[in-house]
């Protein structure tokens, strides 16, 4: 770590709050809730006071038990997520939700069928670049995930 930097607890997140992914231009902070049932939040930066904003919850996505660990496109257009929607047969799958703007609210989601099978799929994170999708797989009993790589050469 660097001698000038610091680290100190966010006031407004402090409570219940997990899994953050933070969007390219700083605007935006997508949490979940660490306690079942687990939900997405949508937390914004206030740069005139250099604070976030207390997170509300992303009712359009919060439509099973659980969801949670987001993860924005480059553009902050797309999230991916962690859900136990799931259509494929697996308890846990990854889905993505979109929207027209950074102020819209996000469409209906939809399955990441290119990944999704009857194992849980979880913790997506997907490259500022758009180029590179990491997520864990869990094939075993629920106790073990391994993590997989999906790249593509352009957008």
């Amino acid at each position: 770590m660097r001698s000038n930097t610091s680290v100190a607890i966010v006031p407004e997140l402090a409570a219940n709050f997990s899994g953050a992914d933070i969007s390219a231009d700083g605007s935006q902070l997508v949490v979940s809730t660490h306690t079942a049932p687990t939900d997405l939040y949508l937390a914004t930066w206030d740069a005139q006071n250099s604070i976030w904003h207390t997170p509300v919850a992303i009712s359009e996505l919060n439509l099973a038990n659980d969801q949670g660990y987001g993860s924005f496109s480059r553009n902050g257009l797309s999230l991916f997520y962690e859900t136990t929607l799931g259509t494929s047969g697996g308890t846990i799958d990854i889905y993505v939700a979109e929207r027209a703007s950074m102020t819209s609210p996000f469409s209906a989601p939809i399955s990441f069928a290119e990944i999704n099978t009857n194992f849980d799929e979880s913790d997506p994170c997907i490259s500022k670049d758009g180029l590179t999708f990491m997520f864990a797989r869990d094939v075993l009993d629920g106790n073990q995930a391994d993590l997989y790589m999906m790249t593509r050469s352009c957008l």
